[in-house]
């Protein structure tokens, strides 16, 4: 009987899970890095029940790489070491079973850091640890915007302690400066026909602002100046952008 290369894959992954594995001589913690920057994105982080299979097997890896549909781009990404130490680290529970995880729910700007290091988010933002270790996680926001708060593992806006007694997970929250609502507005000065007439629409979301200025002249004709776009200075006190003269519809 042929087997296809999904059906023989998957008879490895039973035949392995039923006879154990041998130790793997790669680097679990080179191995680390590579997991949780290429192969987390689909296996996630701790490594789910298709990856745990391949603990301390690097064979397995190379022939996932080489035969199974999807996982071909892997090819030249993955070095033979990089399998080792990749299969290294997933046959190592303490590292592989201890990930802290960091979101960001962000509308401002921010950086997440962890002391010990490994969490940079921003860059990397999933990082393992030794059990019982406790890991220091604390933010910073540049101007223009304010770390509100964590949520998950951490409350409040003070640093965030994580003690590794498993996967675990924290989310970040950035504000923007500034106005935090949709609004719009129109404003009128003059007489008559004469003077002028100003109007704001405001994007809460985007930080973004379409102003359409009207002038008139004493005998009433209008003259039309826009500014579809701009960006707010860092204190959040004065709005710039180019101002246009529209010449036609």
């Amino acid at each position: 009987m042929k087997l296809s290369s999904l059906s023989r894959y998957t008879l490895l992954l039973t035949l392995l899970s039923c006879t154990g594995v041998a130790t793997a001589s790669g680097d679990a913690l080179r191995g680390q890095s590579r997991y949780l920057s290429t192969c987390s994105q689909c296996h996630g982080s701790p490594p789910d029940h298709r990856a745990i299979n391949a603990a301390n097997n690097p064979d397995l890896i190379a022939y996932a790489v080489n035969s199974v549909s999807g996982m071909g781009f892997l090819a030249s990404l993955l070095t033979r070491q990089d399998m080792e130490d990749i299969a290294a680290y997933i046959g190592t529970p303490a590292l592989s079973q201890n990930v802290l995880t960091v979101g960001r729910l962000s509308v401002g700007e921010g950086l997440v850091t962890s002391q010990p290091r490994g969490i940079v988010c921003g860059g990397t933002c999933a990082w393992s640890y030794e059990p019982g270790s406790v890991i220091s996680l604390t933010t910073t926001a540049p101007r223009g915007s304010t770390f509100a708060g964590w949520t998950g593992e951490c409350r409040g806006r003070g640093e965030c302690l994580v003690t590794m007694t498993g996967a675990k997970t924290v989310f970040a929250r950035f504000e923007r400066n500034g106005p935090k609502l949709d609004y719009s507005d129109l404003w009128w000065g003059g007489e008559a026909e004469n003077g002028w007439g100003l109007s704001i629409v405001h994007r809460a979301g985007s930080r973004q602002q379409f102003h359409s200025l009207a002038v008139y002249d004493e005998l009433g004709r209008p003259t039309w100046y826009v500014m579809p776009g701009g960006r707010w200075n860092d204190d959040f006190t004065a709005f710039q952008g180019s101002l246009y003269q529209p010449r036609s519809a």
